[in-house]
């Protein structure tokens, strides 16, 4: 896999269609690029991946249950890998609380295809970009 970019994609999120979605379309990526995912919906679980597996970057629904997706995206700021906040719904105030957990980035959640597509590509590119937020 000589000269396909790597790329690790830890996602936490509970919402199963969306992960499935995801997976299908990061399958197709594969074509292009060599990424692999792992997904949770623990936040513990993520924690423990992110020490053991180094991702490259890590995507956090904001709204998960059980977990506060705040204090876990702030555990992660010490790290390397890019942080993306996602969310079921577009909005400014879930996109600037992002910013101040110490996000790399924020992108609403999406079922149809093409918008996943689009979002596998970002991630691709914020693997390998400067740590700051879009």
């Amino acid at each position: 896999m000589l000269g396909r970019k790597q790329v690790r994609l830890l996602v936490v999120d509970e919402q199963t269609e969306f992960c499935e979605l995801l997976q299908e379309v990061v399958e197709l990526a594969n074509n292009n690029f060599d990424i692999t995912c792992e997904f949770t919906d623990c936040g513990a679980r993520a924690a423990q991946l992110v020490q053991e597996w180094a991702p490259s970057v890590v995507l956090v629904d904001a709204d998960l249950s059980g977990v506060d997706s705040r204090e876990l995206v702030r555990s992660f700021r010490h790290i390397s890998a890019r942080v993306v906040v996602t969310s079921q719904s577009q909005s400014r105030t879930i996109e600037e609380s992002a910013r101040q957990w110490g996000a790399s980035g924020y992108v609403a959640k999406s079922e149809n295809h093409a918008e996943i597509e689009r979002l596998v590509m970002e991630l691709v590119t914020i693997s390998t970009t400067e740590r700051h937020f879009h």
